[in-house]
C-alpha cells in the first residue's frame, strides 16, 4: 500500500465495520506520546510522585529533535523545608518551575526521544518503497524510550515506603502479585 501519510509513518490495515479495509497511521508522534503515557502509567501505579519535564536543545543529544525526561521524587534528596510533608513541598516546586534543581529531591528515571531519521540514516536503514523512486525508500523515522532505570526505581521504592514506626517497606499493591503477595519488607524483631 503506497504510503501517502508522510515520512516516518506507517499504515496498517483495520477492519471496518462497513465490511471495507480502512488504515491507520502511525506517527513517531503518536509512538512518542504513546512511550510517555507507558512510563507514567508505570510510576503512578507505583505510587511515585513524577514529573515530565521538555528537554531543552542544548541538553539534546546528536540524535534527538525532542526529548522528555521524567524525574522521580526522592524525598532524601530534598533541601530541609518549612513544608508538612515532602510531596507536597515537591509537587508545588515542580508546578512552579520546570528547571533541573537538584536541592527539589526530584532525579531522572527514564526518557523519551523522537530521533527523527537520524539513526535510519547512519544504519541504512529503509522503509520499502511503491513510489517509483527505483525501491530507495525513504528513511523512517524513530522513537526511543528508555526502560526504567531500576537501581532507581527500588531506591525511591525503598523511600517512599518506609515507614519508620514500624521499620517495614511497604510496597506498591501493584508489586504484590510478583513478591509471592507480601505486602511489606523488613520488620523489627519483637523480643
Amino acid at each position: 500500500m503506497p504510503d501517502s501519510a508522510g515520512e516516518g509513518t506507517t499504515r496498517k490495515a483495520t477492519p471496518a465495520s462497513n465490511g471495507k479495509g480502512g488504515g491507520a497511521a502511525v506517527t513517531a508522534t503518536t509512538l512518542f506520546d504513546d512511550i510517555l503515557a507507558l512510563q507514567t502509567e508505570i510510576l503512578t501505579a507505583l505510587n511515585l510522585p513524577c514529573r515530565v519535564l521538555e528537554m531543552p536543545a542544548h541538553d539534546l543529544g546528536a540524535s534527538a529533535a525532542r526529548k522528555q525526561d521524567i524525574e522521580v521524587l526522592f524525598p532524601s534528596r530534598m533541601a530541609s523545608s518549612h513544608s508538612s510533608s515532602p510531596t507536597e513541598n515537591a509537587t508545588s516546586n515542580a508546578t512552579s518551575n520546570n528547571d533541573i534543581d537538584v536541592e527539589s529531591g526530584w532525579g531522572e528515571v527514564t526518557s523519551a526521544s523522537i530521533c527523527t531519521d537520524y539513526q535510519t540514516r547512519r544504519l541504512g536503514t529503509r522503509l520499502k518503497s511503491d513510489a517509483g523512486d527505483g525501491g530507495a525508500g525513504k528513511f523512517p523515522h524513530t522513537v526511543n524510550g528508555t526502560a526504567m532505570a531500576v537501581p532507581r526505581i527500588i531506591a525511591a521504592l525503598l523511600e517512599h515506603g518506609w515507614d519508620e514506626k514500624k521499620g517495614v517497606v511497604v510496597l506498591p499493591e501493584v508489586l504484590r502479585t510478583w513478591m509471592g503477595g507480601i505486602g511489606v519488607i523488613g520488620g523489627k524483631e519483637e523480643s
